[in-house]
């Protein structure tokens, strides 16, 4: 089936076509107002064995066919992603050149690293660009280490500390850099995570680090409005795949976007759809499943005043959380 969206109608206002099969996205069109018609300008393909998305084909609308631009193709290994590959196509030569390229590693289910490589048009080689490290207690993501290649060695950037409460939900989430002067890592920013007695996510408490302490006094709530009352006991730790899901501002008034933020615990692909009250499908997009924290943005300058609800899905469930724009 087909669903549509239209994000303005006025002159260089966008409408996106979809097509599923399967409860899969298998085709998105891109098409932009030129009064008085739509006119094509990109379709992104997608093609899956399974469930696992192997392929994405991006074409662009010349005015009478549509022409290769860009290509990804994606392995898997035993229901885990493990490399991935971009390229572009050359009308010069009529073949794909190769962009870059990607890894996964693992221990069991837990990503250990992730490693991004681009392709050196002189020497014609893949050279490595930045990694990804994931550091665990037993099953318990600890930290996340950001590095970049320097062309003999790694070398440090950014880096997330995770802390979890006892019931296994996340306590604090600290933000570091590194710095190159002393070999040491400054901290910049940190999260504080509080619950309801259904252990949903309410609100999320920041600190920035003003050189010597924590700087208490300027932190930013965010409160978030999440499930009417017979959702509530519907909504339990066993259930909730998306830990610490949530959305802001919200409510949403007068804003253009707004930021989904979750966090996963393994590398399925997460749908994140809005439907309006009568349950109609407003906006979807599909995000790359990784471990770790996502921060996806919305667009929602096509909503108008109201309630919606915005649901992450995945393989292992699905959440619901209300929009109030």
């Amino acid at each position: 089936f087909i669903k549509e969206f239209i994000s303005a109608w006025v002159p260089g206002g966008d409408k996106f076509l979809y097509k599923y099969s399967g409860g899969l996205m298998t085709e998105e069109i891109r098409q932009q107002w030129l009064n008085p018609v739509w006119i094509n300008s990109s379709k992104t393909t997608y093609t899956y064995t399974g469930t696992d998305l192997t392929a994405t084909l991006l074409q662009y609308w010349n005015g009478a066919s549509w022409i290769d631009y860009a290509y990804g193709s994606t392995t898997y290994s035993g229901g885990f992603k493990v490399s991935s590959q971009g390229s572009t196509w050359n009308p010069s030569t009529l073949s794909w050149d190769s962009t870059n390229r990607n890894f996964w590693s693992y221990t069991g289910s837990r990503l250990d690293t992730f490693t991004s490589q681009k392709w050196d048009t002189l020497s014609l080689e893949f050279e490595n660009n930045s990694r990804y490290i994931n550091v665990y207690s037993d099953t318990n993501l600890m930290a996340s280490i950001s590095q970049t290649w320097l062309g003999s060695a790694w070398q440090n950037t950014n880096g997330i500390v995770y802390n979890d409460l006892p019931s296994g939900k996340l306590n604090t989430r600290a933000h570091m850099n590194w710095n190159i002067s002393t070999n040491e890592w400054d901290s910049t920013s940190r999260g504080h995570f509080f619950y309801n007695s259904y252990d949903n996510h309410l609100e999320t408490h920041y600190e920035q680090w003003k050189s010597t302490y924590w700087d208490t006094a300027d932190i930013i709530t965010k409160v978030h409005f999440y499930y009417d009352d017979e959702l509530k006991t519907s909504i339990k730790p066993s259930d909730n795949p998306f830990h610490t899901l949530s959305v802001y501002p919200n409510p949403a008034t007068g804003a253009d976007h707004v930021y989904v933020d979750f966090r996963v615990q393994n590398t399925d692909p997460v749908q994140i759809t809005i439907f309006n009250t009568l349950g109609q499908t407003i906006y979807s997009v599909k995000e790359t499943g990784s471990i770790g924290d996502h921060l996806v943005e919305i667009p929602l300058q096509h909503l108008s005043p109201g309630t919606y609800f915005i649901r992450v899905s995945g393989k292992d469930g699905n959440q619901v959380i209300k929009l109030l724009r």
